[in-house]
């Protein structure tokens, strides 16, 4: 269903640059980012997202060549930045309501069977925690029936049960629709356990994009340790003590 393709993509600030970089997402792939603080994954998130126009480079989906920014009008494509955008005193009922007139592929049924999996509440969203903020924007997201999601740091405040029935249920969303996912973090667990491949970004270079079963084929040690490994030898990483992910 999805075939997304970014061909020498980069985006230049004054201070600092992503460097070109290719990036596919195809049907069924569950994309994992990961990165030190300052490695440049929200801008890599952002111009997959469309919310920044790329230096250089183009953007093709499905053979067509298309703006980035188009992003934020196609039904098909989903985001979350890790900021949940409806007003404080609206409930999952009142989030319902809106979503349904704005989505031609809303489906209230699957909402609600989202929200009851996630244990989330009908309480007004000033009184959520962080961790259950993040649940309603998945349910809410994945309600939409999008071919497309991308999700920044969705697992923040989430308890380690509440983390794994996240990811299980992103998942099976993707498995049963063969739409595809690319989300950050920081848990490398997650990435071993639930992505099929994962992008690894060092001072705004994408050093590392392949599949986990490719990297763990033959190795003795942890996914981990296998990032780790490919940051110490990163000559970016040279000098630079903050490999904290």
């Amino acid at each position: 269903m999805s075939s997304l393709f970014y061909a020498k993509v980069s985006k230049r600030y004054p201070a600092f640059e992503l460097q070109p970089f290719d990036f596919y997402l195809n049907e069924c792939d569950i994309v994992g980012l990961i990165g030190a603080n300052g490695a440049g994954k929200t801008t890599f998130l952002n111009l997959l997202e469309g919310r920044c126009l790329p230096s250089s480079g183009e953007v093709y989906y499905k053979g067509r060549v298309m703006k980035p920014i188009s992003w934020k009008k196609n039904p098909v494509v989903s985001f979350y930045d890790g900021i949940c955008p409806f007003c404080e005193k609206f409930n999952p009922k009142d989030i319902c309501t809106v979503m349904a007139d704005w989505y031609p592929k809303w489906s209230s049924e699957q909402y609600f069977d989202y929200l009851n999996f996630l244990n989330v509440q009908i309480i007004a969203i000033k009184q959520m925690s962080l961790g259950t903020k993040n649940k309603l924007m998945l349910a809410t997201m994945l309600a939409q029936n999008p071919e497309i999601l991308f999700c920044d740091e969705l697992t923040t405040g989430l308890d380690p049960v509440a983390r794994e029935k996240v990811l299980h249920l992103l998942k099976e969303y993707i498995n049963k629709t063969h739409s595809a996912v690319i989300f950050s973090t920081h848990i490398i667990s997650d990435l071993e356990k639930f992505a099929s491949r994962i992008i690894l970004l060092d001072n705004g270079k994408v050093i590392l994009n392949t599949d986990i079963s490719c990297i763990l084929e033959g190795n003795k040690i942890s996914l981990e340790n296998v990032v780790y490994d490919y940051l110490s030898k990163s000559t970016l990483a040279k000098g630079n003590d903050n490999l904290i992910l």
